[in-house]
């Protein structure tokens, strides 16, 4: 089983507008109205590709039910631990003319300690040895910023194969647990090990990820928006550039879809560049519909043809 944890879910409202104009009222169109979260976006991403998982998290609030039927409708089954407090609303605004991309995030609600202790005892008891656990996003307020550490320490325990996507302090404290899998953002790798943004810093940049191997992080994945993803194990460490889409209509949940398809390449017994390839046309996939992590199969595979693999 794959379970996704998503702790600071939202619901992702998109209006697309020609130009924004201050101090007067802009007329704008709504695109698309979704559940969100990097863990939502993945388990939405693995159900496009047929592979089944269990979303869980907190929600809460006047919308729980539309997240719940929402979630039902694409096939995603969930377990949330219910809130006395709203899962947030995020606002993303498409500038046509301009090519921008506005987004409001709300911080994400007051979670309270009874209702950690209760998610916390589920995945204690929920996982079993041989399943995949992924952690990813940001934090709800009034959550410690090493819940992520302690999260992969009780899964090491059970055997269970963690996959963490995250990023600043909750990221910083999850790697010291050393989850089994780390998908990161280039940008947050360099900020995490305080590298330089000098372009000619590979030899930094593989420092560190042979550092992280040795220690005990078996696979990692580096995204770096539209630029090549990198892949490291204790075997190899290559590359891909995605394929160029011509007509993107949005890059959020391109990473999440990124992890979905590794997995999908793990449970399917893919080779490292296979996977690298998959999982690179799965991003790209993403950019082809509005909702974040809403994939098709048959464009992975179209897509996989044009992915080339070099050694990094």
């Amino acid at each position: 089983m794959i379970y996704t944890l998503t702790l600071n879910l939202a619901i992702d409202i998109t209006y697309e507008t020609g130009y924004l104009s201050k101090d007067s009222t802009n007329k704008a169109e709504i695109k698309t109205i979704s559940v969100g979260g990097k863990g939502i976006n993945i388990s939405r991403a693995l159900s496009c590709l047929g592979i089944k998982s269990l979303a869980f998290g907190f929600c809460g609030g006047n919308f729980y039910d539309f997240i719940i039927n929402t979630l039902a409708s694409e096939n995603i089954k969930t377990d949330f631990m219910k809130t006395k407090s709203a899962s947030r609303i995020n606002i993303k605004i498409i500038e046509k003319k301009e090519k921008n991309l506005i987004e409001l995030n709300e911080i994400g609600p007051f979670i309270h300690k009874s209702e950690t202790e209760l998610l916390m005892d589920k995945i204690r008891t929920l996982p079993a040895k041989g399943d995949i656990f992924v952690i990813g996003g940001s934090l709800p307020r009034n959550i410690d910023v090493n819940i992520y550490k302690k999260i992969i320490s009780i899964l090491k325990k059970k055997e269970v194969t963690v996959l963490l996507d995250s990023s600043g302090a909750p990221l910083s404290e999850g790697l010291l647990s050393l989850p089994e899998i780390l998908k990161i953002n280039l940008k947050e790798l360099k900020e995490v090990n305080k590298i330089s943004d000098d372009k000619n810093n590979r030899r930094e940049i593989v420092d560190i990820l042979e550092k992280y191997i040795a220690d005990g992080i078996k696979k990692i994945m580096i995204t770096d928006g539209s630029r090549e993803v990198i892949y490291c194990d204790k075997n190899s460490c290559i590359a891909a550039k995605p394929p160029h889409i011509e007509d993107r209509i949005s890059s959020i949940g391109s990473g999440d879809s990124v992890n979905a398809g590794f997995m999908y390449s793990m449970l399917n017994g893919y080779s490292a560049e296979d996977a690298l390839k998959f999982s690179v046309s799965c991003g790209s996939a993403n950019l082809l519909n509005d909702t974040p992590g809403q994939i098709q199969l048959n464009e992975v595979k179209r897509l996989v043809k044009e992915v080339k693999i070099k050694t990094f």
